[in-house]
């Protein structure tokens, strides 16, 4: 019977205490990981790190129509196991839940070109259209939602800005030339 292991921890567990008791007072909270699949006690060590998903849009205002780029980054890095793309990295495939939504509803080409490779860090980049139509004419702003194959999400939004037109002359007669401005 091989005692080491077991007293091994336990003198780590007292020197672990032992500092902390010697520096810090009131509760202190200790965070342990060792390995995939190792256990702390009766809990399991997780793999997958935690996830911190951001979504940028820009420009942070547009007119429908016009293109808007999305930036994502911290979203399932290569090392969660999963990954649908190329060397096992991850993707917004445009299938199941692994789409880009836009108040809600998924956009689908010729508005966006799926699937969006992520590189090994997590991080993608997609342009997108502004669809004209009933959905967005009388919005004041637009919410785009992105998840990826890991199951990593996040949310951005875009303020849509009303096309303005003037024209020079209000009143011409006809066969005249008249400017618009827009």
């Amino acid at each position: 019977m091989n005692l080491r292991p077991k007293l091994a921890r336990r003198m780590t567990a007292a020197l672990i205490a032992a500092l902390i008791a010697g520096f810090a007072s009131g509760p202190v909270e200790i965070q342990a990981a060792l390995g995939p699949g190792v256990h702390v006690g009766d809990a399991p060590v997780s793999a997958r790190p935690a996830l911190a998903p951001k979504l940028t849009a820009a420009p942070s205002a547009v007119v429908l129509n016009k293109a808007v780029q999305l930036f994502g980054s911290g979203y399932s890095p290569k090392s969660v196991s999963g990954g649908t793309g190329s060397g096992g990295r991850h993707q917004i495939t445009g299938t199941g839940n692994s789409i880009v939504t836009m108040g809600g509803t998924k956009l689908e080409p010729p508005y966006i070109t799926y699937p969006i490779d992520l590189d090994d860090g997590g991080s993608w980049f997609v342009n997108l259209l502004i669809p004209g139509n009933s959905s967005t004419f009388s919005s004041s702003g637009l919410s785009f939602v992105a998840r990826d194959s890991g199951g990593a999400s996040a949310s951005a939004s875009v303020r849509l800005i009303s096309r303005k037109i003037s024209l020079d002359d209000t009143e011409n007669r006809i066969g005249t030339t008249v400017t618009i401005n827009g």
